[in-house]
């Protein structure tokens, strides 16, 4: 069984992957249409008398290529992948499995790159589920350990101290 309170720390990373899919993960696209202009020649007859034959113009068409949102490529292969591994393997509590998932996820990224708004947001499910799964401790230790380096590298928001028990609390309370 899944633990309630990772489920509701991994909740914003999913919230986060859904939304991804639906922004878009590549560029729009538009060739306009042309226009190619007949060619005329002049021809002379036996007795002199010249006439004019133009050919017809071609008008090719221009295309029009919208952005793909993520539901529609293969983003979702790896999202269906992403996710079956990561079910079953919180149910499991297997670290082997939970890094399946997160590799599959970071597969889309290699798989599709570039930086719109649909990879980013997907880049940042991942880094935040990734450092879910580090606190909750089911990685594997060495996967824990680069994740919690990559971590330690990042300076303390300004301002956050441990909060200091209420002077009136009642010794042994439990602090939030």
């Amino acid at each position: 069984m899944i633990d309630p309170t990772l489920r509701r720390r991994l909740l914003p990373a999913g919230a986060l992957a859904l939304l991804a899919l639906g922004l878009p993960w590549t560029t729009a696209s538009f060739v306009p249409g042309y226009y190619s202009p007949g060619f005329c020649t002049t021809t002379y007859d036996a007795d002199g008398y010249g006439s004019m034959y133009c050919s017809t113009g071609f008008i090719g068409a221009g295309y029009n290529n919208p952005a793909s949102p993520g539901f529609t490529i293969d983003v979702r292969v790896y999202a269906a992948l992403m996710l079956i591994a990561a079910i079953w393997g919180l149910r499991r509590r297997s670290p082997v499995l939970l890094g399946i998932a997160l590799t599959a996820g970071a597969a889309a990224l290699v798989r599709n790159p570039g930086s719109q708004a649909g990879q980013l947001v997907w880049a940042g499910a991942l880094v935040l589920a990734g450092v879910e799964l580090v606190d909750a401790g089911l990685l594997r230790t060495r996967s824990q350990a680069w994740l919690s380096r990559r971590r330690r590298q990042l300076p303390p928001p300004r301002g956050s101290r441990p909060a200091a028990p209420h002077p009136r609390a009642a010794p042994g309370a439990a602090h939030r």
